[in-house]
């Protein structure tokens, strides 16, 4: 980690395994390091070997640095000075050169010796973002009667339900000063005017993303800022503009957020960013409704890459006290306050996102039930209709028509309700989501259309003695196979992207699937034999139906099957 030129000597350290060798590791660490750090170590033993791991929490011991860096001698006796100054207020130290220029803020104001900062377990490669000092004093935001004051130097702080964290505050172009907007970008623009500030504090390590939605409780359309650190240690913020429910890199928009930034504290990511009231560039809220209720999203998750937020939520903050307190106009704040809280407790349920999820897996449930289940056993109760024979007629009841009939529109209804729901819910514009997107729609819209085809086929069969009965046999039965071997194989696309999209455990799809088709090959096959059987000893004729399982039969030459003759009386008998 480099966040100053100067850093302490490489200090040489090894990690001990419960088994097998140590792990040794040089560190180095940065003077300005405080707080703790955590060093997670993984090597392999060969190129098909197993994975070493271990790991080690330390505490930054500011005497260490002390010892080498530059100025860091002055910062340690700092602390003493002052001590001996409490007992002597005559003797008034020097000011250390190395010492932070927010230093002398935060002796002042009590509040932000507690910010979460200052006892920080930062990753060592995220602090190429900032460094880990104290943030700015809350003292320096506007003060909005009955808001709770950020110890990020913002003016209002909220809780939600998940223990996530929204500051916020209204001002100019600057942005409050703390350890997430220290280094952030890009700069103020010119003519910012009017701005609004942010800070989201996740609950987990990947990224964090907050922003604005045009609709209230919906996750699009909207504009975000989404930031992480990603695995080589580099911080990764941008804003984006929603307009579905996943954000594809293509997404990423300019023009309406600054000061963008992104840390990591206790294994916790951190987001900040501001943007003007007026903002043309954000598509989805180019103008922040002051005074009045602004509609907002948050939202994070465990991954350090674009991937489903484990924790997300909407709410709606009325803005009024905060611009009133910002006017100047302390009386109509605290009244508007007393009246309606600055921000109402966040929802951790977004409907919208919920609802998305749900539509998901609706969909791939209705197409498994649809292509790996009943047109599957449509397809075995038409091949195997000699299980509805009767044996006293001669042949084989209709009943395995209408089963087959029932059971295959009943597939085609689920397949084609499974289509209506997914485009209802996402519409058609998804290709930048996955690159499995654009063959898994191309490929099921075949297989629903060519499944709802299959059916006016079938309407459109020939009787037994037509001659065109061949033809229509051969084409309804291989078509028939093209739609479901196409239907199974774009389930298992569908269960890819799935995983991909949210990363549901594959057990769920595949097990299932797996366990459908297991099971009706299990009954396919002996059903074959029995079949191929029943054909060979002249028992059973698919062609005209005919079915005669206990008597002796022979092949007619026109392939149909008919009693064979026996000589009842001996040659020459009388």
């Amino acid at each position: 980690m480099h966040t100053h030129n100067t850093h302490s000597p490489a200090r040489y350290f090894m990690l001990k395994r419960d088994r097998g060798l140590p792990l040794k590791v040089d560190w180095l660490v940065p003077c300005g390091a405080k707080g703790s750090g955590q060093l997670v170590v993984t090597s392999a033993d060969g190129s098909s070997g197993g994975f070493l791991d271990a790991r080690a929490t330390f505490t930054v011991n500011a005497a260490c640095a002390a010892a080498t860096c530059p100025g860091a001698k002055a910062a340690a006796a700092a602390p003493a000075a002052a001590a001996a100054a409490s007992a002597a207020p005559a003797a008034k130290p020097a000011a250390s050169p190395a010492a932070s220029s927010t230093a002398p803020k935060a002796a002042a104001a009590p509040v932000a010796a507690a910010a979460p900062v200052a006892a920080a377990t930062t990753k060592a490669a995220t602090t190429t973002k900032a460094a880990v000092v104290a943030p700015a004093s809350a003292s320096n935001a506007t003060v909005v009667p009955g808001c709770t004051q950020s110890a990020y130097g913002y003016s209002c702080v909220t809780t939600t339900r998940k223990n996530t964290k929204v500051h916020y505050s209204l001002g100019g172009a600057t942005a409050p000063d703390n350890v997430c907007t220290r280094g952030a970008s890009p700069a103020p623009p010119a003519n910012a005017g009017q701005s609004m500030h942010f800070l989201y504090e996740g609950q987990e390590s990947g990224w964090a993303s907050a922003g604005f939605t045009a609709t209230a409780g919906a996750m699009y359309p909207a504009d975000v800022v989404l930031g992480y650190i990603d695995a080589s240690g580099s911080p990764k913020v941008a804003s984006y503009h929603l307009v579905s429910y996943e954000v594809a890199p293509e997404d990423a928009t300019t023009g309406w957020a600054y000061s963008m930034g992104v840390v990591q504290q206790d294994g916790k990511t951190i987001v900040c960013f501001s943007r003007p009231v007026d903002a043309p560039a954000a598509k989805a809220s180019p103008k922040l409704n002051l005074p009045g209720t602004q509609n907002m999203i948050w939202a994070s998750s465990d991954k350090s890459r674009l991937a489903q937020h484990n924790i997300f939520g909407s709410y709606s903050p009325d803005l009024r006290p905060l611009v009133a307190a910002a006017a100047g106009d302390a009386a109509r704040a605290a009244a508007l306050s007393a009246a309606v809280p600055p921000l109402p407790a966040a929802s951790d349920e977004d409907a919208a996102v919920a609802r998305a999820q749900r539509a998901r897996w609706a969909h791939g449930a209705l197409m498994l039930a649809a292509f790996v289940l009943l047109m599957p056993t449509g397809i075995l109760t038409s091949r195997h209709k000699w299980l509805f024979g009767d044996k006293d007629a001669g042949k084989i009841k209709g009943h395995w028509y209408h089963a087959h009939i029932y059971i295959q529109s009943l597939a085609i209804v689920l397949a084609i309700a499974s289509t209506i729901l997914i485009f209802a819910v996402f519409g058609r514009n998804r290709q930048r989501v996955s690159d499995l997107y654009t063959p898994h729609m191309g490929l099921g819209l075949f297989a629903v259309a060519a499944a709802f085809i299959q059916g006016f086929i079938g309407r459109f069969r020939p009787v037994i003695a037509d001659p065109k009965r061949s033809a229509w046999r051969f084409l309804h039965y291989g078509w028939g196979w093209v739609i479901v071997l196409a239907g199974i194989a774009n389930c298992g696309i569908g269960i890819a992207l799935i995983y991909a999209l949210q990363e549901d455990n594959l057990a769920y799809w595949v097990g299932p699937a797996a366990a459908v088709l297991g099971l009706l090959l299990f009954a396919a096959v002996p059903l074959e034999f029995v079949r191929a059987k029943l054909m060979r000893v002249g028992h059973y004729n698919p062609t005209d139906h005919s079915f005669h399982p206990k008597s002796e039969q022979s092949i007619t030459p026109e392939g149909s099957y008919a009693p064979e003759k026996k000589q009842l009386v001996p040659n020459g008998a009388a």
